[in-house]
């Protein structure tokens, strides 16, 4: 994220400390960071250039595991019913995490304990953007496409859009992703640079034929195969809780759409 400018602010839920702040880029980090201002009681508007529903590159590749730390981040940034609907919308947890080589030898393998759900959280991204969300109708706007910013009166920010709407606030937020606008007029000396990794992900659904193909260990673990001609494979079965149905429902009354039960995210990395 790129700031135009930075404060330093507290306070508890629920209470004005003055303060506006626009946030440009309405992805999983600009709306986890919207839910958390609003809960300690900041001003926050978002703005994105994408549309409401879901975008169909929401819909694919592998799901988003969240690790303790950053789960209990999440959780400090949410109120506990969003909390409590994103954690029953979760994936079940994998039964442990293996390391094998290509010929399927095991190298090291992480005990299931370490990766129950009360900490580890394993979920759909558009199910995570969905419950991200909940809460911003006022607070989110679609179809905003971020041009520039500039200073305006006593020290605040103005933020231009095309079509020449424009916003004002006290701090500018650039979550607006790798080829940031903000940062690249705020930071203009930054350049993202290549590491010569490429990865490469799929989403592949499962049914009870193919299932009969793959091992055991394939379908309940979290597993990464690392072979030494210089490529990784990452793969994850994905099972709903049992308490959720195939059709996504947070319970807050959000839209509802179809999910595979069983699915098996590969990720590729190529070095």
């Amino acid at each position: 994220m790129a700031f135009a400018r930075v404060f330093s602010f507290g306070g508890v839920g629920g209470e004005d400390l003055g303060l506006d702040v626009i946030v440009i880029g309405g992805g999983i980090g600009g709306l986890c960071l919207a839910q958390g201002l609003r809960k300690t009681g900041v001003s926050v508007v978002v703005y994105e250039k994408g549309p409401r529903g879901v975008d169909p590159r929401w819909l694919q590749g592998y799901q988003i595991h969240i690790d303790p730390n950053g789960a209990k981040a999440l959780q400090d940034c949410l109120t506990p019913p969003i909390w409590g609907a994103l954690v029953a919308n979760a994936y079940e947890p994998s039964a442990g995490f293996q390391v094998l080589t290509e010929q399927m030898k095991q190298i090291a393998f992480v005990e299931p304990e370490i990766m129950n759900r009360s900490s580890h959280v394993p979920i759909d991204r558009a199910t995570l953007r969905e419950m991200l969300l909940e809460g911003l109708d006022e607070v989110v706007h679609f179809g905003k496409e971020f041009v520039r910013y500039e200073q305006a009166h006593q020290g605040k920010v103005k933020a231009l859009f095309e079509h020449g709407s424009s916003a004002i606030g006290d701090v500018l937020v650039g979550a607006d992703g790798t080829g940031s606008k903000v940062c690249k007029q705020y930071l203009p000396q930054a350049h993202i640079v290549d590491t010569d990794f490429v990865g490469a992900a799929c989403r592949l659904p499962i049914n009870s034929r193919d299932r009969d193909y793959l091992p055991e260990h394939f379908l309940t673990r979290l597993t990464s195969i690392v072979a030494h001609s210089g490529y990784m494979i990452v793969t994850f079965a994905a099972f709903l809780a049992a308490a959720s149905t195939n059709v996504f429902n947070s319970g807050l009354g959000l839209p509802s759409y179809p999910v595979a039960r069983i699915q098996v995210s590969m990720s590729c990395n190529f070095g």
